[in-house]
């Protein structure tokens, strides 16, 4: 078999393709690198919040509770309102003694309707939050609260319905003379403008017309002997 003889120029070829290597390997390697730089700062550039895509999702659930908080906020406000005007409705006939008589059911707790009405105001007021936000993080609270309430203003709705439909006809016809006797002795017992000596005789003859018969609110009378004591103190 003849052997090949190698030639001094096939070393040199050699080495030139080994140049060439050592020049192009280097700069393949650059180029793939930035290549995989390109992709990966694409990527980042969709997924990033900054971008269009990147603030709708994050604004998203954002949005929503924000949303949620308030609508549990303005639920919580209509409550607390109308517990309010509930007790509005009810101060008018405390601080008005005429219309207290005039409907003396609201005051007499032998009767079931009036016994609910304030039980169900006493629960709903002892469930009141001092603020409001202090039940927005607490849906049971306020769960508590708005059946408390729901359940106040129906016992007061009934219970002024069936005053209103009764008036003083539980009454025997000289215990309603009685009724009215006491009605114009307490608009006098009430009176700014009256002596201070007979708004306390009118007040006293009042309680002694109303003995047996009704039994005005602690508040109402309080608010009476109030008046009374500035102007005999004054």
């Amino acid at each position: 078999m003849r052997v090949r003889e190698w030639h001094p120029g096939h070393v040199g070829l050699l080495f030139r393709l080994a140049e060439l290597l050592i020049i192009i390997l280097p700069l393949t390697g650059a180029i793939v690198a930035a290549v995989k730089a390109f992709g990966a700062n694409k990527r980042r550039t969709e997924e990033s919040p900054e971008s269009p895509r990147g603030d709708a999702a994050a604004e998203a659930p954002r949005t929503s509770a924000d949303n949620s908080s308030a609508a549990r906020w303005r639920s919580l406000r209509r409550v607390v309102e109308e517990h309010s005007r509930t007790d509005a409705r009810w101060l008018e006939y405390e601080l008005d003694v005429a219309k207290l008589l005039d409907f003396p059911v609201m005051t007499d707790m032998r009767d079931p309707l009036t016994i609910d009405f304030h039980k169900a105001k006493l629960r709903a007021d002892l469930l009141r939050p001092v603020k409001a936000e202090e039940l927005l993080d607490d849906p049971e609270g306020t769960a508590r609260y708005r059946a408390a309430v729901e359940d106040y203003v129906t016992a007061f709705d009934i219970a002024e319905a069936e005053a209103k439909r009764r008036r003083r006809n539980d009454f025997s016809r000289s215990d309603q003379q009685r009724i009215a006797r006491a009605q114009s002795l307490l608009r006098v017992a009430s009176d700014a403008a009256a002596a201070p000596e007979e708004r306390q005789h009118a007040y006293e003859l009042a309680g002694r017309e109303l003995d047996g018969l009704i039994v005005l609110p602690s508040s109402t009378q309080a608010g009476i002997e109030r008046g009374i004591s500035g102007q005999l103190e004054g």
